[in-house]
């Protein structure tokens, strides 16, 4: 586990194996596309997801809000995984819930690019309620496993 700036982070892999320790099943993959799959296929979920129209035009703050990433209850620690977290091997972030207005503010200022700015994952640490926003635009909720 490696510390940028203020926030701490661990690998993919690391990230993938704690992630499936949350939800109980293994993941091909750690991407939004296979959490939604394996959400669907093995605890019957279906995913409803809403469009953000004119996103490219918003700022990280402003999404941050519109999805209401920033008012999840019942959680106080969370794994964020950005696209930096693949492309420029950043790992997955540790960070407190407390912590996430800051954290996206320092996304931008340490690593050069919005955090969504592709496809974003947050995952409650505490009982693995998950929020995925997509490249596209658009972004959904999963309640917490269990």
């Amino acid at each position: 586990m490696t510390t940028s700036a203020q926030f701490a982070s661990m690998s993919i892999e690391e990230a993938q194996i704690r992630i499936e320790c949350l939800y109980g099943f293994k993941l091909a993959a750690l991407s939004p596309d296979r959490i939604i799959g394996a959400q669907e296929a093995v605890m019957g979920r279906n995913c409803k997801w809403e469009q953000i129209a004119d996103w490219e035009k918003m700022t990280d703050h402003e999404l941050l809000e519109k999805t209401g990433f920033a008012e999840a209850e019942n959680c106080a620690d969370l794994m964020v995984i950005s696209e930096a977290s693949f492309f420029r091997n950043k790992g997955a972030f540790l960070i407190r819930k407390s912590d996430l207005r800051d954290f996206t503010s320092d996304h931008l200022a340490s690593i050069g690019e919005c955090m969504y700015s592709g496809d974003l994952i947050i995952v409650s640490l505490d009982d693995g309620a998950t929020w995925i926003f997509s490249h596209e635009g658009h972004y959904t909720t999963l309640p917490a496993c269990g």
